[in-house]
């Protein structure tokens, strides 16, 4: 498997990930309704000064472990240390990147800093049903549809279903304990 390492996200990285955000549609997919295209270093500044100042977000850049590139970024989002859980958010893999396993390394790793490291009990996300590509990597690590939620969200003149995935600490244990090729 590739590995994954998660940085800090920093004010250095906002160029790249701008550059990772190439259309409106992507960035929805990406966000939802949190910014407006095209995305751009004022939105994130304010993104990342909340971030900064709340103890409910981290934002990491996840970086290739061997060549040191950096691959995409994730966030944990209403990390709740009293009840143990936490949310998975802004999911992004390089569009020069998908396809090699990283979307899997990236879950894996943020997954097992949730669960070893925060020692969190359950860690939830959400994903669009038009994201399938996204919500098939969400499932090979575990993760399943507990909650279908419609006419919430809209996409230019039409809704979108979004999906509400979750996982707890001890089906994410016994996953770890499969071969890989059962997953």
């Amino acid at each position: 498997m590739t590995d994954v390492e998660l940085h800090p996200f920093s004010r250095d990285d906002f160029k790249e990930l701008i550059s990772w955000i190439r259309t409106p549609e992507e960035l929805f997919l990406w966000s939802a309704t949190t910014f407006i295209f095209p995305l751009d270093e004022n939105q994130l500044e304010r993104h990342f000064q909340e971030a900064q100042t709340s103890k409910l977000r981290l934002m990491y850049t996840a970086v290739d472990g061997q060549t040191q590139e950096h691959i995409g970024h994730i966030e944990l989002t209403r990390i709740d240390q009293q009840n143990r859980k936490a949310s998975i958010a802004y999911v992004l893999v390089d569009p020069a990147k998908r396809g090699v396993g990283y979307g899997n390394a990236l879950m894996q790793c943020i997954l097992q800093e949730c669960f070893e490291r925060m020692n969190m009990l359950r860690v939830d996300l959400f994903v669009f049903e038009c994201n399938p590509v996204a919500i098939h990597c969400y499932q090979k690590v575990g993760f399943e549809i507990e909650e279908v939620i419609k006419d919430r969200i809209k996409l230019k003149d039409h809704f979108v279903t979004l999906y509400l995935m979750g996982l707890g600490y001890e089906k994410w244990m016994a996953s770890m304990n499969q071969p890989e090729e059962n997953k």
